[in-house]
């Protein structure tokens, strides 16, 4: 973990400007208050939409509970202000108790998703999902740049680390406590737009149904921390 932080219950800002496609290292600890410790770059905010308790702890940090905020209206965590990037990659500490439990841990969101970091149900049980989409001008649609499924199912009612990270020039890969467990070469980079990122629900259709503590995002791989 970094050493410098600030604490925030809505939004916090730290100076300086970003240069052009560059992304920020966003390092959140979800404190047992119900704030958050980050350690935020380049004139990033961070705000907690909805109701969210907090959970029982998940490794050193106490967790966000969506799964009890999903009774409502769906909550999420946003980090307002930041680039789209090429490469990027992001982790977070978990716990889930339903083999049913579908959601999003972190996502792009626009008009069009350009990726999702995602569990859902395979067979009965909660898997891992990172999917991310380009920009086809000839064909004037979306298509898929790479979509990858852990093999293997996510362990229920313990704490996990999951992690992603996308690179065009490399590959994307899946990791669960630090272990990849997917990979495959993207067709294309993700490189139109830039919007918001949202921790932890994926609009009013439906919420995530689990508990997150400890995430990070940002270029390359600093935001895995496995």
């Amino acid at each position: 973990m970094l050493k410098k932080s600030w604490i925030f219950m809505l939004p916090v800002l730290a100076g300086g400007m970003l240069p052009l496609n560059a992304e920020i290292l966003a390092d959140l600890q979800i404190e047992g208050s119900g704030t958050v410790t980050n350690r935020i770059s380049g004139g990033v905010s961070v705000k907690l939409q909805g109701n969210v308790p907090t959970g029982s702890p998940i490794g050193e940090s106490t967790s966000l509970n969506f799964a009890k905020a999903a009774t409502g209206p769906t909550a999420y965590l946003e980090l307002t202000g930041i680039g789209n990037p090429r490469s990027f990659s992001g982790s977070c500490a978990l716990r889930i108790d339903r083999g049913d439990t579908i959601g999003v841990l972190l996502y792009r969101r626009n008009k069009q998703n350009m990726w999702q970091f995602y569990i859902a149900p395979k067979g009965g049980r909660c898997h891992l999902f990172f999917t991310a989409w380009y920009y086809d001008a000839e064909a004037k649609k979306y298509q898929v740049s790479v979509e990858l499924a852990s093999p293997e199912p996510l362990p229920l009612k313990s704490p996990v680390r999951v992690g992603f990270r996308f690179d065009p020039d490399g590959d994307a890969a899946l990791l669960v406590d630090g272990r990849e467990v997917a990979s495959a070469k993207p067709e294309r980079p993700v490189v139109w737009g830039e919007s918001d990122i949202r921790i932890g629900g994926d609009g009013a259709r439906r919420g995530l149904t689990a508990e997150i503590g400890e995430i990070r995002f940002g270029t390359g791989n600093d935001g895995l921390n496995l």
